[in-house]
């Protein structure tokens, strides 16, 4: 494996380090064991700023604290038994979901034209909300033994229209960042 630059590794414990911070701006819904938080941000703008493997990397690291005990996973929870309970599918969609954005955000750089904001916002959605949801759901429905609507209903449909603010806020964000970091 190729040795990270010291930007890198920066970059990569400043995601990781924003993902521990957005696990404490949320909501908890008696509907769903699912919380609303601001974690799907740091997703979105992971994959966003990153290269596809330091985006995951950066969230693999996030799950890696919170399995270890540190309590960076939603409203300060951690441990093992997030991760195989049926809020875990989220976590780990987390890392899949930044890996997804950056590949397609890479997929779209043209000669170091800026990205349009659309094609940030396409990625922020497909990668930090889709992905997410899609592993996400499946988890929740098999851990707690829910049919697939019923779990779609929990643990999709309350986060709709705050993911899609997010997806909006992490593409205005993301392309001031990206032309502003090397």
């Amino acid at each position: 494996m190729k040795s990270l630059s010291v930007r890198n590794l920066t970059r990569v414990a400043m995601f990781t380090a924003l993902m521990c911070v957005l696990a404490y701006v949320f909501l908890q819904l008696p509907i769903s064991p699912v919380a609303i938080s601001a974690q799907t941000f740091g997703v979105m703008l992971a994959g966003l700023v990153l290269e596809p493997n330091l985006a995951a990397l950066s969230q693999a690291l996030y799950v890696l604290l919170g399995a270890l005990g540190l309590p960076v996973f939603a409203g300060g929870a951690s441990g093992i038994g997030i991760l195989i309970g049926p809020k875990g599918g989220y976590l780990w969609g987390f890392i899949v979901g930044a890996y997804v954005t950056a590949a397609i955000i890479q997929k779209s750089e043209k000669n170091g034209k800026p990205i349009p904001l659309l094609m940030l916002a396409f990625a922020s959605l497909i990668g930090g909300v889709i992905v997410v949801y899609v592993i996400g759901v499946l988890q929740l429905a098999v851990v707690a033994e829910l049919p697939f609507r019923t779990a779609f209903a929990v643990g999709v449909l309350p986060f709709i229209p705050g993911d899609l603010a997010k997806v909006i806020t992490a593409s205005l964000i993301a392309r001031r960042l990206r032309s502003v970091l090397p």
